[in-house]
């Protein structure tokens, strides 16, 4: 599932509290929004999610991929609750002028990092 016009402002309170709490940014969503997100159902609903947005401010031009885990349950009265689990110390950031070559040299191996820390974390919250 990735977002659209319609959607990219889904996940805003979890990508700014995740800045906030977890990864200490100001989470600029004015100029950028965009996610992607793994939907994963079984005894627990979980979300691995890939925010990408502006990083503080003014914008400069600059975006972060900052990843988090949601799980959603529900309680005994049927009221819906979630959990936000960072899975990585730190966001991606990346720049408007880096070639994709570069891009793409730098993400893999973090995006291989929070992959593992999100594993984890399923297997032990599932």
């Amino acid at each position: 599932m990735k977002s659209g016009t319609d959607t990219s402002h889904w996940f805003r309170a979890q990508i700014i509290e995740n800045a906030k709490v977890h990864l200490n940014y100001y989470a600029d969503l004015a100029e950028h929004r965009s996610w992607i997100a793994l939907n994963m159902n079984w005894a627990r609903r979980a979300k691995l999610v890939f925010a990408i947005h502006g990083i503080g401010r003014p914008f400069n031009g600059s975006l972060i991929c900052a990843p988090f885990l949601e799980f959603r349950d529900t309680d005994e009265e049927g009221q819906i609750r979630s959990a936000l689990v960072p899975v990585s110390e730190e966001g991606f950031v990346f720049f408007y002028n880096e070639t994709k070559d570069r891009l793409l040299a730098r993400f893999s191996p973090w995006r291989e990092g929070v992959l593992k820390v999100a594993l984890k974390e399923l297997t032990q919250n599932l």
